[in-house]
């Protein structure tokens, strides 16, 4: 199974905090954007992958093809997980895919969303799977946008 150092939620996917950040922070040398719609869009795709650091391996993929991906042997990469969905971790923990550390960075407003933090806005719905993976012993979620800001835990965010 491939190495994944963290996963990362956020609704931008791969853009200058995570290139700045977040890739030197925890030593990846591989991306994986986990997202259907930019993987079936060439024109986005492309996008995407110009868009990363040199020396860092970028892909864009659909669930599927990222399940089948980190199933494979790994080879030293680090690979970190960019996805705006929280349901595809989900489906990759569920899927026996180890990550370790799921960190929770931008999820913007949205009708259906509720504000909890200035950079976090949640459905009932993303509220339920963030529960369930925080219980999930396998995996710590943590919650925040750069390595040298502060960590929220799950009950922090969803205090009333």
């Amino acid at each position: 199974m491939k190495n994944i150092v963290m996963a990362r939620i956020d609704d931008r996917l791969l853009h200058g905090q995570v290139v700045v950040s977040w890739l030197p922070f925890i030593k990846a040398n591989e991306i994986i954007v986990i997202d259907d719609e930019n993987a079936n869009d060439d024109f986005m795709k492309e996008l995407i992958i110009s868009s990363s650091p040199n020396g860092i391996i970028t892909h864009v993929m659909t669930i599927e093809e990222s399940l089948n991906f980190l199933r494979e042997s790994s080879n030293n990469e680090r690979i970190l997980i960019l996805t705006k969905k929280i349901d595809n971790i989900k489906e990759l923990l569920d899927s026996e895919i180890k990550i370790n550390t799921v960190n929770l960075g931008n999820l913007g407003h949205s009708n259906d969303r509720k504000r909890y933090l200035n950079f976090i806005h949640l459905s009932e719905k993303e509220v339920n799977m963030l529960r369930e993976l925080n219980e999930m012993d396998s995996c710590y979620l943590e919650i925040q946008m750069i390595p040298s800001d502060k960590k929220y835990s799950l009950k922090e965010l969803l205090k009333d």
